[in-house]
């Protein structure tokens, strides 16, 4: 997984943000490539724009109605007017996002400050010194504990719904995908264990420019079979406060124009079998 961006949030009124991600997930055991995702996506305030570079999707997980030529290649846009679209489609009935900018930077901003209040770093220990994107850093290394990833997961999870709920969503639909979700956390923390991680933090503005982390996972306890997953994690922060330029797209799609019908054939054919 490759990721990179620039964004600019100074004005709630109008965030800007460029990312380009790259998803190439193989599995040595089998005959056709698992999946490979590239894609790029632009935000402007609320609206945001994504573009589907390449995707291979095996033919065992390929989702029925999807026909992926319509969307290799193309921008799409997606705003609060998509999501009630697809809401609707997928409920049956009308439903309603009230979505603003000041939304999304008040959870980003509640989220933030849960990494700093839940103190989910321990053990710190002074590495040597190391120059980082032209920057003088002290680098440290630092443990996460399963339990306070727990912890922090499902705090997460609980702003999310809350917030999703203050924006008009369901909230039968909230409390069973927490029910369903708290349990797999759990499972989960407890498999990745104690995580180890390096950061670099420079000397002058004491802003994060690199973090790194290196684990092995055995997910037998998960999936019931010999299995594990390793993850390798090198992020590098640069160009802090220098101007972000991010232009829309012309003429994007709209994404419930693709996936609205697809929604409505799937509930269609769930009633039928009912």
């Amino acid at each position: 997984i490759n990721m990179n961006g620039e964004a600019d949030t100074a004005s709630i009124a109008n965030i800007k943000a460029n990312n380009s991600f790259l998803i190439d997930l193989t599995n040595s055991g089998a005959s056709e490539q698992s999946l490979l995702l590239d894609v790029n996506t632009t935000t402007i305030g609320t609206t945001s724009y994504l573009k589907v570079n390449k995707i291979i999707i095996p033919s065992s997980a390929s989702f029925p109605g999807l026909d992926i030529s319509q969307v290799n290649g193309k921008w799409f846009q997606v705003n609060k007017n998509s999501l009630n679209a697809l809401m609707s489609a997928e409920n049956g009935q009308a439903s309603s996002i009230n979505l603003t900018a000041a939304n999304v930077l008040d959870l980003d901003k509640k989220i933030k400050d849960l990494f700093l209040t839940e103190k989910i770093f321990s053990g710190a220990k002074k590495l040597n010194d190391e120059t980082i994107s032209g920057q003088d850093a002290y680098h440290y290394s630092v443990v996460i504990s399963k339990d306070n990833l727990k912890s922090l997961i499902n705090k997460i999870l609980t702003l999310e719904s809350q917030e999703a709920s203050t924006l008009g969503s369901q909230n039968s639909s909230i409390s069973l995908a927490q029910s369903i979700m708290q349990p797999l956390i759990a499972s989960f923390a407890n498999s990745v264990g104690d995580v180890n991680m390096e950061m670099w933090i420079g000397k002058k503005d004491y802003l994060l420019y690199q973090y790194k982390t290196d684990k092995l996972i055995d997910l037998s306890n998960i999936t019931g079979k010999a299995t594990s997953l390793e993850f390798k994690i090198n992020g590098i922060n640069s160009n802090f406060n220098t101007s972000v330029i991010v232009k829309a797209p012309d003429n994007p799609q709209k994404i419930e124009e693709v996936l609205a019908p697809i929604l409505i054939a799937k509930k269609v054919d769930r009633k039928s079998v009912v």
